[in-house]
């Protein structure tokens, strides 16, 4: 094992000759210690001639005085194998008086190896104290000059490192490395919830996941293609290998989600609107206990959630994949705007009133974005309304209005009536509702009407609305869906007979109609109607009962002005001198026909002009209570001028 100092064999038989020649003077002999492969004197090597002990110093030289025969030598140093069993000379005239030793490096050999199948690992880097080298094609590796007490160890990439081994003289150390597992964890995407049960395959292998959703792959190679499947899912796919932590998204094939309201409880008959870029909307409507469901929906929809009585919900599955969603209720408070104040010649008052929303209660305004004329405040993409020149050109830019509304937290209603459409029955007469003698009807204001019998009619209102979604307004509601009142009325002619039952049927199809166009754009409806079908249970040769069509909006709109109600109109003897009779006592004829939500429009004007009646806050105030107590889901008032008495509003909250 051990090699011997490299002392010449000649030099030590010639000091034996001179001791026999009786030499007796003495001198001190040195020595140096070396690296037998370097060349380099060794410092701090330990070296015992006889009985006397000592150190190499800088040099790696040492000293031994007053020797008189040959001496046995032992040098030893870390990482050097010891020096024994030689001799040096005493210090005798004519004998060396200096000599050379030299000792030869500790060599630590070993091998890396897989510790599953016990083959070599290449590259692996070994670290001994504060060395590091690399293994060979052979996983083996080689280290000079290893201090006792050093720590070994190895580590590969795609293997756990080995744990240390203390260096204490052994010829060699192997060390094995266990190769890192893959771990994969299959979740919901729409919660993160773990998935239990789901099949995974990687590498020829395939595991089910546990409780956590997890899986492990003890060997697999780098950039594995791995798959994980489960019932009622879309199969989800990555890539992972050695020590990896690769998570699988797993999107229901059939999503399903719940809407609750801001306590937890499930909101049951809302609209859920599932949009994708470049595809028709998909609907559903939430069940008795809040849940809906819809089929392969793409990660890259939107939902968008409608329900009376709440906000609008929006969201971007992309963005915030979790189908569970959470109404706020929402009560609109509101003032209205005709269709001046989109002229840039009512800016200011136009500012002024919703600087009056900003301060109070109010939180709605409700715009007439068409009027009874049949002009639109914006320019349209209907090829109809194109056609005809409904777009109206000294108007603002009603889109930016509509963005600044949301900005300022303000809802936003489309005011749209429908048959009475001056424009349109002029433009396309065959429209129109006729005469006997087969021109165009027109009322006692001279203004020409549509005919509600006419499906052509009813597309291009809906087409409209569409269009004032479209532009921002968070809802659309339609006025004048009736038959005309004033005027020649029996002179009138339509496209078939005018019945009680047929003028019903025309209108309350057109309601089906809307809502289930509506519904694609998720927009709020709602519906004007006069205030007399509270109570009144006859369509009056109008068309109108509110229990049918108020099946079909988000809220019904009675207009219970008390200026248009008669002495002897619910029993009342002076309607006009009694705002919150007429009020309170019309919705609750109005509860007792409907369950859908009553937002009444009531009277902010003076509309007793002879009569000695003055209209003031009082009034206003008597109407606002009534609404309260009657069950109202909020209120809108009516001003055709925009000029209401702040006083009426509580201030802002």
């Amino acid at each position: 094992m051990f090699r011997a100092a490299a002392i010449s064999f000649a030099v030590v038989l010639g000091l034996v000759a001179l001791a026999g020649a009786g030499a007796i003077l003495l001198h001190p002999v040195t020595g140096q210690v070396l690296d037998a492969e370097t060349g380099q004197p060794l410092v701090g090597v330990s070296v015992l001639v006889g009985e006397q002990e000592m150190v190499t110093d800088a040099h790696g030289s040492f000293a031994v005085r007053g020797l008189d025969r040959l001496q046995p030598l032992r040098a030893q140093a870390p990482g050097y194998q010891p020096l024994e069993g030689a001799s040096i000379p005493g210090g005798l005239a004519g004998w060396p008086a200096s000599f050379r030793l030299t000792l030869q490096p500790v060599v630590l050999k070993g091998t890396v190896h897989d510790a599953a199948t016990g083959a070599p690992i290449a590259g692996a880097t070994v670290r001994v104290g504060d060395r590091t080298v690399q293994t060979g094609a052979d996983g083996s590796y080689a280290v000079e000059r290893v201090l006792p007490g050093a720590q070994v160890s190895a580590q590969a990439r795609y293997y756990r490192p080995a744990n240390p081994v203390t260096y204490q003289g052994q010829e060699a150390i192997d060390l094995a490395l266990a190769y890192l597992p893959t771990t994969v964890t299959v979740q919901d995407s729409s919660g993160g919830q773990p998935l239990a049960g789901a099949q995974v395959t990687a590498g020829g292998a395939t595991a089910q996941s546990d409780e956590q959703g997890r899986v492990s792959f003890a060997r697999l190679q780098p950039q594995t293609e791995v798959r994980a499947s489960l019932a009622g899912y879309e199969e989800a796919q990555g890539q992972a290998g050695p020590g990896d932590t690769l998570v699988l998204s797993l999107r229901r094939s059939a999503v399903r989600g719940t809407v609750r309201d801001q306590n937890g409880k499930p909101v049951a008959g809302a609209l859920v609107l599932a949009r994708v870029a470049g595809q028709e909307p998909r609907l559903a409507y939430t069940d008795a206990e809040g849940r809906y469901e819809f089929q392969g929906l793409p990660a890259n929809a939107s939902l968008l959630v409608r329900k009376a009585g709440f906000a609008k919900l929006e969201r971007d599955l992309a963005k915030e994949p979790n189908y569970d969603l959470s109404l706020q209720p929402f009560v609109a408070k509101g003032i209205y705007l005709a269709f001046h104040f989109l002229r840039p010649a009512y800016a200011e008052q136009l500012q002024a009133n919703l600087a009056m929303v900003d301060r109070t209660e109010l939180n709605t305004v409700v715009i007439e974005i068409k009027t009874e004329t049949g002009y639109l405040g914006f320019q349209p993409k209907n090829p109809v309304a194109q056609a005809i020149g409904a777009g109206y050109d000294d108007v603002i830019d009603v889109r930016a209005l509509l963005a600044n509304l949301k900005q300022r937290g303000i809802y936003s209603i489309a005011r749209i009536p429908i048959f009475e459409d001056d424009l349109l029955a002029t433009k396309r007469p065959e429209w129109a509702v006729h005469t006997a003698g087969g021109g165009v009807w027109r009322a006692a204001g001279g203004r020409a009407w549509t005919d509600p019998f006419r499906k052509e009619v009813w597309e291009y209102n809906v087409g409209i609305a569409k269009e004032a979604i479209e532009l921002g307004f968070d809802e659309v509601q339609f006025d004048y869906v009736r038959f005309p009142s004033d005027g020649y009325i029996s002179l009138c002619r339509y496209a078939q007979e005018s019945t009680s039952e047929s003028r019903v049927a025309a209108i309350t199809g057109f309601m089906a109609y809307a809502r289930s166009e509506l519904d694609k754009v998720g927009a709020f409806f709602s519906v004007d109607t006069f205030g007399l079908t509270t109570f009144d249970h006859s369509e009056q040769g109008v068309g109108q009962m509110l229990d049918q069509m108020a099946q079909y909006v988000d809220y019904a709109s009675p207009m219970v002005y008390p200026s248009t109600y008669l002495v002897g109109m619910l029993n009342l003897n002076d309607p006009w001198r009694q705002p919150y009779e007429v009020v309170k006592r019309s919705l609750d004829a109005a509860h007792q026909k409907t369950s859908t939500l009553i937002r009444p429009w009531l009277q902010h004007y003076d509309d007793y002009h002879g009569v000695g009646i003055k209209y003031g806050l009082p009034e206003y105030m008597a109407q606002k209570q009534a609404a309260a107590d009657g069950g109202s889901w909020g209120w809108l008032w009516w001003n055709i001028l925009g000029e209401y008495d702040e006083r009426t509003f509580a201030p802002a909250q």
